[in-house]
């Protein structure tokens, strides 16, 4: 069996960790911190190979070194003389380097030189290296594991001892202490960074300052929300709510002074007025359209008095024994002081039908002209039935956007059988204005 004497390698790499450490000095009366990355990325890891009868060994060997989070060699390390990367134990480093021992089986190996070491992973109490050789000539399966202590079988691996992890110092990246440019800044005796390593545009002291910007690294997501707290106890919060897409004050807000506001204030644009165009039959830019089945029947203009009021209304009716329909299509354009349209009733339909929605019905429909077949109605406007004059409110489905000069297409179709009939009378169109 190959093998290194344990002490002798134990004494052989704690020489080698030495050699790279990153030392801390104080001068003179005055305390000097120094935080310098000039610790090589590479370890030094030799010694000398004897058999058992501790007689040096020569020739051609592989070294096979890896890092493992424990001690202890487990069956399912190491399968078919290949080391599985899926143990949980392994810290995904390892790499294979051949060496020509002289006759003294003396061998001198620099760690890292095949894969980089990330000393990042000297960041968990405890690294063991674990090391193997065989003969260059053999196959992987006759790696033989430099066991470092044969007495106790959980003890297989080499621990890494502190000076490894000075390693971790090559995150400070070549800065001292102190407040000067450059340096790494350090709490004062009352536990506080000094005013003097924040920027000077920085308002420590409650004066104002050209901007201040929080998430300057803009990690928030648009979604997300940015607060400012005024007070530990007092809990007073002003908020940027992605979600609503809105500033958010969790208390009364008071305001000495002109309030301006260019948007809405509950919804409702400042500078913006409702408007309602009253469309009424015969309704204008109006036409009467069959779809070219069951259309059999009379379209009549008619007067009645509808809420203490006289209105004209179109009636169809037919005396056929199947449903027939007749279709009003009216184009309405949008005025140029058009904004948006009502939120709540942006279209209503006063309807009268006979009898159930099998003997007389109505079916409403509003489109975007050029945008063909695609109902703006949120909800629906299909088989409508009221036996008594009712004016009929539909929302549209906020998805299309409108402007002045657009044309919205009101489609009206009134269905009979039979001598009942189907009545509409008055169109709503409600918008907001400048």
């Amino acid at each position: 069996m190959l093998y290194v004497p344990v002490s002798k390698k134990r004494i052989l790499i704690h020489l080698l960790v030495a050699s790279g450490v990153a030392l801390l000095q104080f001068f003179g009366g005055s305390q000097v911190f120094s935080a310098v990355d000039s610790v090589p990325r590479k370890m030094i890891y030799e010694g000398t190979l004897m058999n058992s009868s501790h007689q040096p060994l020569s020739g051609n060997y592989d070294f096979r070194f890896s890092l493992w989070s424990d001690e202890d060699v487990v069956g399912t390390d190491i399968s078919g003389g290949v080391i599985n990367t899926l143990s949980p134990n392994y810290l995904t480093w390892q790499e294979v380097q051949t060496d020509i021992l002289d006759v003294n089986g003396t061998f001198s190996l620099e760690l890292g030189k095949v894969t980089s070491l990330d000393f990042d992973k000297f960041n968990i109490p405890e690294i063991y290296l674990q090391v193997e050789i065989k003969a260059s000539t053999d196959p992987d399966t006759s790696y033989e594991l430099l066991d470092v202590d044969t007495l106790d079988d959980a003890v297989d691996r080499m621990v890494f001892d502190t000076i490894p992890y000075a390693y971790n110092a090559d995150k400070i990246d070549f800065r001292d202490i102190g407040t000067d440019p450059e340096n790494i800044p350090y709490l004062d005796s009352n536990g506080e960074l000094p005013a003097s390593v924040f920027p000077s545009n920085l308002p420590l002291d409650g004066t104002t300052s050209e901007s201040f910007t929080i998430d300057t690294d803009d990690t928030a997501a648009a979604t997300d929300s940015l607060t400012l707290v005024f007070g530990e106890t007092l809990q007073k919060t002003m908020s940027w709510d992605g979600l609503l897409d809105s500033f958010v004050f969790n208390d009364d807000v008071k305001i000495t002074g002109n309030l301006i506001v260019t948007g809405t204030v509950n919804g409702v644009p400042i500078g913006q007025a409702s408007n309602q165009d009253v469309l009424s039959p015969r309704y204008p830019n109006s036409l009467f359209v069959s779809d070219g089945s069951d259309n059999q029947g009379e379209m009549h203009e008619e007067t009645e008095t509808i809420a203490t009021e006289e209105k004209s209304f179109l009636r169809w009716t037919t005396w056929e024994a199947t449903l027939q329909d007749y279709d009003t299509v009216i184009r309405y354009t949008l005025p140029d002081n058009f904004v948006s349209w009502d939120v709540t009733q942006p279209v209503s339909v006063e309807i009268k039908t006979d009898g159930t929605n099998v003997q007389s019905k109505i079916d409403i429909t509003v489109e975007k002209d050029g945008v063909a077949g695609t109902d703006q109605i949120s909800g629906t406007g299909i088989g409508l039935s009221e036996n008594a004059w009712t004016e009929k409110d539909f929302v549209l489905n906020g998805v299309t956007s409108w402007a002045p000069g657009d044309v919205l297409v009101l489609k009206i179709r009134q269905y009979a059988i039979d001598g009942f009939d189907s009545r509409v009378s008055d169109v709503f169109l409600r918008y907001l204005g400048n």
